[in-house]
């Protein structure tokens, strides 16, 4: 199943946890196989109340090659988020941990909407290394944003004062960058939240 099935992939912090679905599940509560299509952890069982995961987590989909060219869609479902704002705590190391978010608002986000607590924003200099990070894959690539003290203005043109996400030139944000169920990485350097607003 492994190879063949579809996979969803949850960052726990060091590793992953995986979930496949499959036609040839056992049932957690009798131990016994069961009919229909189901996600299973890796020992092929349902899943249990341990496997739901909070507002704002990130995931990985990885759709195998025997199931691309079918037009396989995923939906998710359940109550949508409807508060004004929502805090994700972060997990921060000397190294820069990864911590992998969702925008938690069936919305775009705006990263200059985001606030922060308990992150030390970095100097412009050296902020590839130093700065708390944001990374979205764009497809090919990762865009990067950091979080600095040392920003420019997107529309004047001149720096300003504060702590700010900016682009890899150091300038502000202009637009909406988590869309609607966008998943992304954040490298953070001490513990700390995001407060997503709409």
């Amino acid at each position: 199943m492994e190879d063949a099935a579809a996979e969803i992939m949850f960052w726990n912090g060091a590793s992953y946890d995986h979930f496949y679905y499959i036609n040839e599940a056992y049932d957690v509560t009798t131990d016994q196989p069961i009919d229909g299509d189901f996600w299973v952890d890796d020992a092929g069982y349902t899943l249990t109340d341990d496997a739901l995961h909070a507002i704002g987590d990130g995931f990985w989909m990885k759709i195998p090659a025997n199931l691309a060219d079918v037009g396989a869609s995923f939906t998710l479902a359940g109550a949508v988020n409807t508060a004004s704002e929502l805090q994700i705590d972060l997990v921060g190391s000397d190294a820069g941990a990864l911590n992998l978010v969702s925008n938690p608002f069936p919305t775009a986000t705006d990263l200059a909407n985001v606030t922060t607590t308990g992150l030390v924003a970095a100097a412009y200099d050296g902020m590839e290394d130093l700065a708390n990070e944001i990374m979205f894959w764009n497809g090919a690539s990762y865009d990067h944003f950091y979080y600095i003290n040392e920003a420019y203005d997107i529309k004047t043109d001149q720096p300003i004062d504060g702590d700010f996400w900016v682009d890899d030139a150091g300038y502000t944000l202009a637009a909406p960058v988590a869309s609607v169920g966008s998943a992304f990485w954040a490298k953070i350097f001490q513990n700390g939240s995001l407060t997503f607003a709409k």
